[in-house]
């Protein structure tokens, strides 16, 4: 009796084990017509809802590059951009609440068919990636070329004061050259150049007419400069980056007030070399780049501001251009170009005018510089990150 007593519970405990066994708890748990299947969340009509929290793009760009090229290849598929599943999923299936409107820039909901999955994780492990980035190795040489001429006089003519018959009597003609004059100053050295001196004294007829004294001075320079620079611009792909080789140029103005300066600033400008460039990449070894750049230099002209107050003039020249390089290639960008005379005469008002002879009752100077700009790019890809993992379901 005690046996078969055991027999009567023993076999209901048994099914009710088998049963526990191989019963499908992949539809425990629904809500409304959403039932999650191990770690798999399906919709009533039993497509999947996976959320996709993006790494590199932000959700709106991945909807709309998967939708615009890919749209064709699926079933039904639905894609939004959706609060962060993994801050607010409390059970309310397929439609967590909001919680941050930001953290909708970055989480995609999907709702898709079981066999689009493949194409559409595909899709988002290359369209969600990083872009890519270049480095643009330059060589900036700016070759500089100067000639600076000098000429100028120093006479005087004097008559001895036995020469009674004349009211002229002396002439005194200073026209020296400004490197002569610099020369003159404390601390600095002798002049370096060629000085003629004529005198007549000691001639019969310096009694007779007078003494003459003339001092001829010229000099010239010439100097050529080449300035290399060698920076390297990273740059990520459709982003602008930039290098400068500029210094600071002090700027004064005051302010007045009835006459009377209330107020004085300084400002600096930037003067020198800026270089921009942007880059593109196309397939896989080949960029297409925006080079821009822009030079400034100081002019020898001067404005006069309040008070005798003089502020240089800069002169600024700018050039563009796009280029399609392959990786590596080098491409040489110029066009800058800056050339500066300058004449300045000093002397004699219409003395200095005659031909030949006005030489003589003046001082002359001629500059000119000549500036040039090349820019040597080489354009190197660096190979992007792969991105293969995805986030996994909600239910992970």
């Amino acid at each position: 009796m005690a046996k078969d007593g055991a027999l009567k519970y023993a076999l209901p405990i048994f099914s009710i084990l088998i049963a526990l066994i191989f019963a499908d708890f992949s539809k425990a748990e629904e809500n409304g017509g959403f039932r999650v299947e191990g770690n798999l969340l399906r919709d009533p009509s039993g497509r999947i809802i996976r959320y996709y929290k993006c790494r590199y793009r932000t959700a709106g760009t991945l909807i709309n590059q998967i939708r615009g090229h890919y749209g064709g290849y699926f079933t039904n598929l639905e894609m939004e951009s959706h609060a962060d599943p993994w801050q607010t999923y409390r059970g309310n299936f397929g439609n967590p609440p909001p919680v941050d409107a930001g953290t909708r820039e970055w989480v995609v909901r999907m709702v898709h068919e079981e066999k689009d999955w493949p194409l559409l994780s595909r899709l988002l492990s290359i369209y969600d990636s990083p872009k890519k980035e270049v480095i643009v190795k330059t060589r900036i040489i700016e070759l500089t070329s100067e000639r600076d001429f000098q000429l100028g006089f120093d006479a005087s003519f004097s008559k001895t004061s036995s020469n009674n018959d004349s009211v002229f009597r002396a002439v005194d003609l200073t026209f020296s050259p400004e490197a002569y004059i610099a020369s003159t100053l404390p601390g600095r050295g002798n002049f370096q150049g060629a000085t003629a001196h004529f005198d007549n004294n000691g001639k019969t007829s310096a009694g007779r007419i007078g003494r003459g004294i003339l001092d001829v001075r010229t000099v010239q320079t010439e100097s050529e400069n080449e300035v290399r620079l060698m920076p390297e611009i990273r740059a990520e792909e459709g982003v602008s980056a930039s290098v400068s080789d500029s210094r600071q140029l002090p700027v004064s103005a005051k302010w007045i007030s009835g006459g009377t300066v209330v107020g004085n600033a300084t400002t600096f400008k930037d003067v020198g070399v800026t270089l921009w460039v942007r880059p593109q990449v196309i397939g896989l070894d080949s960029v297409v780049l925006d080079v821009s750049a822009t030079m400034t230099i100081i002019t020898p002209t001067t404005i006069e501001v309040d008070f005798g107050i003089q502020n240089p003039v800069t002169n600024t020249r700018k050039a563009s251009t796009t280029v399609f390089l392959h990786d590596g290639e080098e491409f040489i960008f110029g066009g800058l170009v800056s050339r500066t005379q300058l004449v300045d005469q000093v002397g004699v008002p219409f003395l200095s005018d005659i031909p030949i002879l006005g030489w003589f009752f003046r001082r002359h100077r001629t500059f000119s510089k000549k500036s040039e700009i090349y820019f040597h790019i080489v354009p190197t890809i660096l190979s992007s990150r792969s991105h293969l993992e995805l986030d996994g379901d909600i239910g992970n």
